[in-house]
């Protein structure tokens, strides 16, 4: 059985946030969705978590959006954000 590393929030991928050469790493990353719900935080490696973010998005069937820590750290339920911050953006696909 394979892990969903969206299971747990808090994911840690360096302890000195250096990145791979060559990969794209939002540290702290908070993904919200397209109803402006912070659901998970952590630290993301784009290049190789994308398969995972797409297969979350398309089980969620909402557009999922990874933002920076400070764009919604502290995201309280029915509190803005700004959308158009996002790092990266995965709309479900059937």
């Amino acid at each position: 059985m394979t892990r969903n590393i969206f299971d747990y929030t808090g994911r840690m991928l360096s302890p000195t946030k250096t990145a791979p050469k060559g990969h794209i790493c939002v540290w702290n990353a908070n993904i919200v969705t397209d109803k402006k719900e912070k659901i998970w935080f952590g630290d993301l490696d784009l290049n190789t978590d994308s398969e995972d973010l797409q297969r979350y998005a398309n089980e969620l069937g909402q557009t999922i959006y990874v933002l920076r820590e400070m764009d919604a750290r502290f995201l309280r339920p029915g509190e803005e954000v700004d959308l158009d911050r996002a790092v990266a953006v995965f709309a479900p696909k059937e």
